[in-house]
């Protein structure tokens, strides 16, 4: 029986998920890949990818599929699961919507990454739509249709995986709330390698970042700043609503027509902090700002807290507010002011390193090791018992 597989549910462009298969490329190197759909470019880009044998769904030849995936939304879980896993010991699954539910044996071992995609179809469905630009009209229901199919699909799916690791400990409450099992928590690597530490004039402006995959009450922080015409924000990253957010803004509220690269980077090097008022979700980008020499002001929730060392620590790395109102964060910009001083670029930068792909890689392969010797273990004794 070979050894192991890995599933990923697309192989169309690098971003978070990506970055946590490529770690597990690594740990696994002679892993077979499986995927739903990818794109030949990328792949022939990717050097872990190129060098390794792929295997595509039915979904691969559906016309643009690349462009318009979630028009074929309702044929993923069929598609997903027709791979056959027969000849693996044990299979890994990186999954934001339907790796997870692959068909797998009692006598093979399936382990489950779950990136927090899988959230729009449960408690963020109405942000999901909401920045889809289907949240009104016949399209709203016909999307909600098809997620309320897919939520059913999603929970049976869920009982084939044999051990869950999650980026965050919200995602892990996520996975005992929806699938009633147990999650463990590896954070996922962040590529600091484009963020060097900047230890240059700061300039007197905050900013955040519009792009995040879930909600960031960017809405929010837009209001608290109409109300504190003082202070400058920079709002960077594009999402579907930025234009209604752009009209609606206050004048000391800059939308920054930068894209990904050089430009951001410069602009979150030179920012006195970065503002994050998001859900409780590990966000790269908060990893991203620190190992720049960036400090953070975030609302207080496991995940940030996690990544940010608050101003009681001995060593801090930003501020935390407890609540997403505007008197906390009017507060916390007040902290700021006072003790921005202890916020040195150098502590921000050794803090992000403990999210720094080697940790990843290293905890990743721990836990695969120990999960498959205690599943060998298991098979030896039934092997005895009969």
């Amino acid at each position: 029986m070979t050894t192991a597989a890995l599933v990923h549910d697309s192989l169309v462009g690098a971003a978070a998920p990506e970055q946590v298969l490529d770690c597990l490329c690594e740990i696994l190197p002679d892993a077979n890949l499986y995927t739903l759909f990818a794109d030949p470019a990328y792949i022939g880009a990717t050097p872990h990818l190129a060098s390794r044998h792929v295997a595509t769904s039915l979904v691969q030849r559906l016309p643009g599929v690349r462009r318009r995936a979630h028009a074929y939304l309702p044929l993923m879980p069929l598609a997903v699961e027709q791979f056959d896993f027969g000849k693996y010991e044990m299979v890994v699954s990186s999954s934001r919507w339907f790796a997870k539910g692959i068909i797998t044996g009692p006598d093979q071992l399936h382990i489950c990454y779950l990136h927090a995609g899988m959230r729009h179809l449960w408690d963020g469905q109405a942000a999901y739509l909401s920045q889809a630009g289907v949240d009104s009209g016949a399209a709203k229901w016909l999307v909600r249709a098809a997620l309320h199919r897919l939520r059913g699909w999603d929970y049976r799916s869920a009982a084939t995986v044999d051990h869950f690791v999650t980026g965050s400990r919200a995602m892990a409450r996520r996975v005992e709330k929806i699938y009633r099992r147990q999650a463990d928590v590896i954070y996922p690597p962040v590529d600091l390698s484009a963020w060097p530490l900047h230890e240059g004039r700061r300039e007197p402006y905050f900013v955040t970042n519009a792009a995040a995959d879930s909600d960031n009450r960017l809405g929010f922080v837009l209001d608290a700043f109409a109300a504190l015409p003082q202070r400058r924000l920079i709002v960077i990253g594009q999402r579907a609503d930025v234009a209604s957010l752009r009209a609606g803004a206050a004048p000391n509220v800059t939308f920054s027509a930068a894209r990904p690269g050089p430009e951001q980077r410069a602009i979150v090097q030179q920012a006195g902090a970065l503002i994050h008022a998001g859900d409780d979700e590990f966000d790269a980008a908060i990893v991203a700002a620190q190992a720049c020499g960036t400090p953070a002001i975030l609302l207080a929730r496991d995940s940030q807290q996690a990544i940010v060392r608050g101003l009681d620590d001995a060593q801090p790395t930003g501020v935390l507010f407890a609540r997403p109102e505007r008197a906390a964060l009017d507060a916390a910009l007040q902290a700021f002011d006072r003790d921005g001083a202890r916020l040195v670029p150098q502590a921000c930068h050794a803090n992000a390193q403990r999210f720094a792909r080697a940790r990843f890689v290293a905890e990743a392969r721990a836990y695969i090791d120990a999960r498959r010797e205690e599943f060998r273990g298991r098979s030896a004794r039934r092997g005895t018992a009969r």
